[in-house]
């Protein structure tokens, strides 16, 4: 058992943004944000991968088998994922805010660190703890495993029976949920309150204009 694995990638990771502070500008809640999207990547990849390994070893296989089949699966799923979050995180640089590149690499660097994470460090941890991985169990969850894989009966498997049966309004909702959301945020101004990048409102100007009548 490595208790100290943990505790280094924690530090990894609050360490690769310190000494990005160095070479660009990084705000003083980029640590947080970074932490938030982390977490939440980190979880969703640790479940794939766990959920992977929980299947095969209900199947029959070893625990080495086991974790050399999540990491064959639900690993490339990971790595596809967290290159798709990177990319869409690093597009805050299209914003034009210096201030925001610090918070696009910090976060990059987040989910680059959670995802090498779930396809490496939990994998050996995985091989460590084998059939105890289950020891410990959330009451009313994980007993699913138990059925065949597949069954068409779980909401996941249903919800994509949906979507393939009429694949045309679930891509009409997809295409069209952005535009309707982008619609109250063209009059937004971003930028750091009382500096030079903030926008005023059409209403402001106006009330402005008349005052110097």
């Amino acid at each position: 058992d490595r208790p100290e694995a943990p505790h280094g990638l924690g530090i990894s990771s609050g360490g690769l943004i310190v000494l990005l502070a160095n070479v660009v500008d990084v705000p003083d809640w980029t640590t947080a944000v970074s932490g938030l999207i982390g977490i939440g990547v980190g979880i969703d990849y640790a479940l794939l991968v766990l959920t992977r390994f929980r299947s095969a070893m209900k199947a029959g296989k070893d625990r080495h088998d086991a974790v050399v089949e999540a990491v064959s699966t639900a690993g490339r799923s990971v790595i596809i994922a967290g290159g798709t979050v990177v990319i869409a995180v690093l597009g805050l640089f299209l914003t034009g805010l210096p201030y925001m590149y610090g918070v696009a690499i910090s976060a990059s660097l987040a989910v680059l660190v959670v995802m090498l994470a779930s396809i490496t460090l939990l994998p050996a941890l995985l091989s460590y703890l084998g059939p105890n991985v289950d020891r410990l169990r959330i009451p009313f969850l994980g007993r699913r495993l138990d059925k065949v894989e597949g069954d068409g009966e779980s909401p996941a498997a249903r919800w994509s029976h949906w979507v393939q049966r009429r694949p045309w309004p679930a891509a009409v909702v997809v295409l069209d949920g952005p535009h309707a959301q982008e619609e109250p945020r063209r009059d937004l101004g971003v930028g750091p309150v009382g500096g030079e990048q903030r926008q005023e409102s059409p209403l402001a100007r106006r009330q402005a204009g008349e005052a110097v009548r």
